[in-house]
């Protein structure tokens, strides 16, 4: 149907304002109706909203994930200074390998913490296994100092 002036070229049904439908011979419109109403198609229904999942919610092994991590890095930087303060001839290989271990467990553990939406623990978890890692890395630059 192609439009002339607001008003269609061609005969034929056509909607008004009303919801009926009247027809158009080709210059003027009927005053009648056919009994059918133009309907609007009915809209489709809203899909329901999907129940929310127990995971999206904070829990309490996110809490005990962050205060592992937290914990277990604070362990990992007391064995790296421990480390670090000994007399240089009791410092061995074995001194920086439990740090890292350690630090690499806290920021495991934290990481969890923050799936499980502990912010807060498992970004303290983050820096404290990192922190650990740090010490071990002074400690192996200080040992390559004090080799030479």
């Amino acid at each position: 149907m192609t439009e002339r002036d607001g008003e269609p070229r061609q005969p034929g049904w056509y909607p008004d304002d009303a919801g009926n439908v009247r027809w158009w011979n080709g210059q003027f419109w009927s005053h009648t109706s056919p009994s059918a109403r133009i309907q609007a198609p009915a809209a489709a229904p809203n899909p329901p909203m999907p129940p929310s999942s127990p995971a999206s919610e904070p829990s309490g092994d996110g809490v005990l994930l962050g205060v592992a991590g937290v914990v277990t890095g604070l362990v990992g930087n007391a064995a790296g200074l421990y480390s670090f303060v000994r007399p240089v001839s009791e410092i061995g290989n074995g001194s920086v390998s439990l740090p890292v271990v350690l630090g690499i467990v806290a920021v495991g553990l934290s990481i969890g913490a923050l799936r499980r939406r502990r912010l807060l623990l498992g970004v303290l978890g983050i820096m404290a296994g990192t922190a650990s890692f740090m010490l071990t890395a002074l400690v192996i630059l200080v040992l390559s100092t004090l080799a030479y």
